[in-house]
């Protein structure tokens, strides 16, 4: 799939893009743009889940040694604009400002793929830090999941898999140890 699409390994890009759907989506630009307020280089983003996680998975393939850093900024973007009380979407080169209905938000709040693939992130950087990141990000899933605040984000086996892997790669003390204790978790968790 990551090799049918070439647009995943160019990380300019990547770059280009993330700027412009960070630079788009920022309290600023959604604070001060207008129903019909030109964005010069938008080309019709569209400004929804699905182009957020199309971006944090692209870059967890990119082999960027930023890439990790770039898909939690999307990230968290998401998750501000699923808080916000309106949401803005990009067509025609304008931010229109929707209602923010509960199906909006929806509609941008990230779910357990939009996580994943940003732990994926840090599985393929090579951090050091990697495996601590990826498992702090599961837990907040966790949080968010239990409190009922995000019902979506519910860990599965392709979260805990690839916080495993990013012990695995990271190459940090003790990597070993916390990979093995996140599956062993995985496991009892599966059985509840």
């Amino acid at each position: 799939r990551h090799a049918q699409n070439p647009a995943m390994a160019d990380t300019k890009f990547l770059r280009k893009r993330t700027e412009e759907l960070l630079r788009i989506t920022s309290p600023d630009a959604i604070n001060t743009a207008g129903p019909s307020t030109p964005l010069s280089k938008s080309k019709g983003m569209k400004v929804d889940r699905r182009t957020f996680n199309f971006l944090i998975d692209a870059w967890a393939f990119s082999g960027d040694a930023n890439a990790a850093d770039y898909a939690v900024d999307l990230l968290r973007r998401m998750e501000s604009l699923a808080s916000s009380h309106s949401i803005s979407t990009v067509t025609n080169s304008t931010i229109e400002t929707m209602p923010g209905s509960t199906s909006d938000r929806r509609n941008i709040q990230p779910d357990v793929r939009s996580y994943t693939k940003a732990i994926n992130a840090y599985s393929r950087s090579g951090r050091s830090d990697a495996g601590e990141q990826a498992e702090n990000l599961m837990r907040e899933m966790e949080n968010l999941y239990n409190s009922g605040e995000n019902p979506t984000v519910r860990p599965n086996s392709y979260t805990y898999t690839g916080v495993i892997e990013a012990y695995a790669n990271s190459g940090a003390p003790g990597s070993a140890l916390a990979a093995d204790r996140i599956c062993e978790e995985m496991i009892r968790k599966g059985k509840e």
